[in-house]
């Protein structure tokens, strides 16, 4: 039993140092191992960790840029719309003075036909007229007018009429119209080069 109890006591002492060589290489291959596995994982957790934050920036970004560009979009559908609506309108209106002036001039059509067909008539009358009245001579304007006025007007209109027509040749106070030694050629000439620009 001795041998027994030596051998269970020797057994024993070896568990326990075995146990404890066992948790002292698990503890220092542990920590040595999650060392390694930190120093392993760092640089892609960093690089998870950048492009996370990259991608937040990026979506926040985005988020700003939505609402303008929404809103920019909800402007312009909201411009093209009301154009929309101001075309409709336009040919609305016009499409409705189109059917105003159809039924005016379906209400006009028997009146206008008629007074064709008066002017047609009194055309045919007047030219019946004339080709029996060609052999009289018609009075001019100027005579009915002279034959209604009386005496006065018509002197005072006659002296009008000869002052806006005459042309003076007066010279200057002092002064002669030709000189002296002017030849009656060149007088005449003169007087006609004067009354041409008159």
């Amino acid at each position: 039993m001795k041998q027994v109890t030596q051998s269970l006591i020797t057994q024993l002492a070896n568990d326990n140092i075995a146990n404890t060589i066992s948790k002292t290489i698990t503890d220092d291959i542990t920590t040595k191992m999650i060392d390694h596995i930190v120093a392993a994982i760092s640089p892609q957790v960093a690089l998870v960790h950048n492009a996370s934050q990259s991608l937040t920036t990026t979506l926040e970004e985005m988020a700003t840029l939505h609402t303008p560009i929404g809103r920019e979009r909800t402007e312009k559908e909201d411009n093209i719309k009301t154009v929309a609506d101001q075309i409709e309108d336009a040919a609305d209106t016009l499409y409705d003075s189109v059917e105003t002036y159809q039924k005016a001039l379906q209400i006009l059509t028997p009146s206008l036909d008629a007074t064709q067909e008066k002017i047609d008539q009194l055309s045919t009358q007047i030219l019946k007229t004339s080709t029996q009245t060609q052999g009289t001579a018609h009075p001019s304007y100027s005579s009915v007018a002279v034959a209604h006025l009386p005496l006065q007007v018509d002197k005072a209109l006659g002296r009008a009429a000869l002052q806006a027509h005459q042309i003076l040749l007066d010279p200057l106070p002092g002064g002669v119209l030709f000189p002296p030694n002017t030849s009656k050629h060149d007088m005449v000439t003169k007087i006609k080069v004067a009354l041409e620009a008159a």
